[in-house]
């Protein structure tokens, strides 16, 4: 394996669902991070969602945060 490609391999990855936020992050093995995050939608007036619609939120959202993390197959092994 290229030295370069050691570079990227995962230390660690990391999910979060909390405070109406839709977080993942990585770090590699360089010690390099990054993170992203997106809201929920909450519909204007409303207080909140519903935990099944939080759920059902967070799922669908997870796809868009993790294409942003730019991360490819190629970067994971376990």
């Amino acid at each position: 394996m290229s030295e370069a490609v050691c570079e990227r391999i995962f230390g660690a990855l990391g999910v979060d669902t909390s405070n109406y936020t839709s977080s993942a992050a990585v770090m590699f093995s360089d010690r390099t991070c990054r993170n992203e995050k997106k809201l929920l939608p909450v519909p204007q007036g409303n207080l909140g969602l519903r935990q099944s619609d939080a759920v059902f939120a967070h799922v669908k959202q997870f796809a868009e945060v993790f294409s942003r993390l730019e991360i490819s197959g190629e970067d994971i092994r376990a």
